[in-house]
C-alpha cells in the first residue's frame, strides 16, 4: 500500500511539473508574441500607377512645400529629374498633409496657408483624393463638424493617416473650434465606404499616427493648443475607446519649446515628430521653422523616452 501511495504521489508531482513547465513555456511564447508585435504598423503603401505611366521612376517624393506654387508635384528622387503636376492639383488651393493607401490612392486635406483667398472659410473640413489611375484630385468626402466655420478658425480637417492593419483613415479636425470653444474631433473614416465608424470629440489634434505598444495598438496624436502628445487606445476594430492618455510634453524636454506635434512617424521604435508653433493663424500655419523631436519606445516600462530635438533643417 505505502509503495503505491508513494508512486501515485511522484506521478503527481511529475505531471504538476510538466504542466507548470508547459504554463511556463506558454507564458514566454505569448511575450515573445507580444513582443513581436509591437512597433509601428507595418507600411503597405501602395505605388500609383499615374506615376508610373508619367514615366517618374519609383519611389518618387510627393512635394508638398508650396513655395511659389500650390497643390502637389511629383519629383523624381535625384537632381534636376522629371516633375509632373497634374491640373486637378490646385483646385483647392494649399494642401496639408498626405497619407497613401495601399492601391496607391492618395488621400490629402486642404488646409490655408498665406490667406484664405484660395482656401474659403467652410471648405476645409473634407478628405480629398489622387486616383491611383487617372492622377486626378477630386472631392473624397466632407467630414461633420459640432460647429460652424469662422475667420478666426479657418481650419477644417489637418492631419490624416492610413493605418495599413485595417484599411482605415484616422483624420484630425478643427473645425468649428473657437477661441476657447475646443470642438475638434478626431475621425476613424472607412475610405472605402466613406463613413465614420467611430471619433473622439473635442480635442483638437494636428498630426495622428498609430502604433503598436505592449499594451495594445493606440493612436497617437498631437495637441493643437498644447505642446503635449496623446494616445488613446483601439480595439481590435480599429474603433477610439477607452480615455485619452497624455505621453508627454515637447516643452518638458531638455531643450524642448512650446511647439505643436503636425506630423508624427516611425522608425522602428523612434518616434519622429516635426513640430512648430500653431496659433490657428494663418502666419502660423506657413511657419517653415519647425523642430524634430525624437523618442524612443521603453518596451519594459510601456513609454516613450525623450532622445533628443534639433532644427529641421539640421535633420539626417
Amino acid at each position: 500500500m505505502i509503495i503505491i501511495v508513494i508512486g501515485l504521489f511522484i506521478g503527481a508531482a511529475a505531471w504538476y511539473l510538466v504542466q507548470s513547465g508547459k504554463k511556463r513555456q506558454e507564458k514566454r511564447d505569448h511575450i515573445r508574441y507580444i513582443e513581436s508585435m509591437v512597433g509601428p504598423v507595418q507600411p503597405c503603401a501602395g505605388i500609383s500607377q499615374f506615376i508610373v505611366d508619367q514615366g517618374i521612376p519609383v519611389p518618387a517624393l510627393i512635394d508638398m512645400r508650396q513655395v511659389g506654387y500650390y497643390g502637389m508635384k511629383i519629383l523624381e528622387n535625384r537632381i534636376n529629374g522629371k516633375e509632373y503636376s497634374h491640373p486637378t492639383w490646385d483646385d483647392f488651393g494649399y494642401l496639408g498633409l498626405y497619407t497613401t493607401d495601399k492601391s496607391g490612392n492618395i488621400y490629402v486635406t486642404s488646409v490655408p496657408h498665406v490667406s484664405i483667398d484660395l482656401n474659403p472659410v467652410g471648405e476645409q473640413n473634407r478628405i480629398l483624393k489622387v486616383d491611383t489611375k487617372t492622377g486626378v484630385m477630386a472631392e473624397h468626402m466632407r467630414l461633420p463638424q459640432a460647429a460652424e466655420s469662422t475667420n478666426r478658425n479657418p481650419f477644417g480637417a489637418v492631419g490624416l493617416h492610413y493605418d495599413c492593419d485595417n484599411d482605415f483613415v484616422y483624420v484630425t479636425s478643427l473645425a468649428g473650434s473657437g477661441i476657447k470653444e475646443e470642438l475638434g474631433r478626431i475621425y476613424q473614416v472607412d475610405i472605402q465606404d466613406k463613413k465614420i465608424l467611430s471619433q473622439l470629440d473635442n480635442v483638437d489634434a494636428l498630426g495622428v499616427t498609430t502604433f503598436n505598444t505592449m499594451t495594445g495598438k493606440r493612436l497617437i496624436y498631437g495637441l493643437a493648443r498644447k505642446p503635449h502628445v496623446y494616445s488613446v487606445a483601439l480595439d481590435d476594430k480599429g474603433k477610439i475607446t477607452g480615455a485619452p492618455k497624455m505621453e508627454f510634453s515637447l516643452l518638458d524636454q531638455p531643450g524642448g519649446a512650446d511647439d505643436k506635434a503636425h506630423r508624427i512617424v516611425f522608425n522602428a521604435d523612434t518616434m519622429m515628430i516635426k513640430a512648430n508653433k500653431f496659433t490657428y493663424t494663418l502666419a502660423a500655419a506657413s511657419d517653415p521653422d519647425k523642430n524634430i523631436y525624437r523618442f524612443s519606445y521603453n518596451r519594459q516600462e510601456d513609454k516613450w523616452e525623450f532622445m533628443d530635438v534639433f532644427p529641421q533643417y539640421q535633420e539626417q
